[in-house]
């Protein structure tokens, strides 16, 4: 009697925890199965699951570690084991699996006992902080959108879990969007299919790169095989690509490039990689940006370089300098190095910094834009020439500054 009511308290155990629980024998023939099973393996009926191998529900990437930790069972050494669900054709799912064994009367081990846990959301969330440290990580070590390409669809696609993607550029000229880079995961095998990619081209509202330049935001499809506006769906259905995301790479508004990913499973969309996503286009954009303006600082800077005349850039609250041309270093006969630890106290000697402050007070207050003066500077050598200052507000990488172009007037002085 008490056999069978422990029996009885077990069964009612096992069938009321939410996790999967699984017994399976020494040969890995699952025997039994409750119904939290039959909801993680989306059958009907227990029986579809018993019988069944253990190891063909393990994914081959896992399946060799599985294996190790079954023959463990067997000598009492319980295991856990966190690996992907091979048996859902059309799903993608990732469980904790915590072996142990089961023993008879006589404490022969008879069968083994894996309780899975699903902790897909769990891991994607994991791949979603690792794809952001990565796609930061990429942008920093590049110096543009083309030459972090490969680096981004690499760190996107792993960290968000898809198995292929491209990168789409605009081609203002063409008026279409173009594939300029490809990635594969490594277990993945579709080379063909990304070779083609970069021999179409997409206009607004056509395909999913074009949908996407049209609205200006993430598009998700579940099925590609089941889409109207997919113009290569057999091609990539094909190849064993079912869904698809894509996401645009925005500038104030502007459409720079689209984003594409495939998973080789129908995946239906979910809100955290939607707004993932969303912010990669927004980061990346910004990444342009900064470049670009990094672009327009670099030849204003080489123009100021060429200017005969002294030019000094520098802070509106530190004095620091910020950037000194060459004519400025050869008068002066400092190196830029040297200067940029400067300011401009250290080469006016008539000014202290309570009468600077009160010269540049109405510069500080918006009461003027630009102000002229005469004085001296010293170089170096400790040697002094006149000079006539002009003055004026500007803004250097959103810091307010100032703006000082200098003239030797040391000749005008003789005269």
């Amino acid at each position: 009697m008490r056999s069978r009511r422990r029996i009885w308290l077990s069964q009612t155990i096992v069938t009321a925890i939410p996790e999967c629980v699984l017994l399976v024998s020494r040969e890995g023939v699952v025997r039994d199965v409750n119904r939290a099973a039959c909801v993680l393996f989306d059958v009907e009926e227990r029986t579809e699951l018993i019988g069944e191998s253990i190891f063909a529900f393990i994914s081959l990437n896992d399946r060799s570690r599985f294996e190790t930790m079954h023959q463990g069972v067997w000598s009492c050494e319980p295991g856990v084991l966190q690996c992907q669900v091979s048996r859902l054709p059309n799903r993608q799912r990732w469980v904790e699996v915590t072996a142990s064994c089961l023993r008879d009367g006589l404490g022969v081990v008879q069968e083994a006992l894996y309780v899975l846990r699903d902790i897909t959301e769990h891991k994607r969330a994991e791949w979603r902080i690792f794809g952001q440290h990565r796609v930061t990580l990429v942008l920093a070590e590049s110096d543009s959108l083309r030459a972090a390409g490969l680096g981004l669809l690499r760190a996107i696609g792993t960290g968000l879990d898809w198995s292929v993607g491209a990168l789409w550029e605009m081609d203002p000229k063409a008026g279409a969007l173009r594939c300029t880079e490809t990635w594969q995961s490594s277990s993945e095998t579709r080379s063909d299919f990304l070779a083609a990619s970069r021999e179409v081209s997409f206009a607004p509202g056509v395909g999913l790169p074009g949908r996407v330049w049209t609205s200006g935001e993430v598009m998700w499809i579940s099925d590609v095989g089941e889409d109207t506006n997919f113009p290569r769906s057999a091609m990539a259905v094909g190849t064993g690509l079912r869904a698809a995301v894509a996401f645009p790479i925005l500038l104030d508004g502007e459409i720079l490039g689209v984003m594409k990913f495939f998973s080789s499973s129908i995946r239906h969309s979910d809100n955290d990689t939607l707004s993932a996503m969303g912010a990669f286009g927004i980061q990346i954009g910004a990444f342009v940006r900064r470049k670009r303006a990094e672009e327009q600082e670099a030849g204003f800077g080489h123009i100021l370089d060429d200017m005969l005349n002294e030019i000094y850039l520098f802070d509106a609250e530190t004095l620091c300098f910020l950037h000194v041309n060459r004519g400025a270093q050869a008068n002066l006969g400092y190196r830029v190095e040297e200067l940029l630890q400067l300011t401009p106290l250290d080469l006016m000697p008539e000014f202290t910094g309570k009468s600077f402050a009160t010269l540049i007070q109405f510069l500080h207050r918006g009461e003027r834009q630009s102000l002229q003066f005469n004085t001296v500077h010293r170089r170096k050598d400790l040697s002094t020439y006149p000079i006539r200052a002009h003055l004026q507000c500007s803004s250097f990488r959103g810091r307010p500054t100032f703006v000082a172009i200098v003239l030797d007037i040391t000749e005008q002085c003789r005269a």
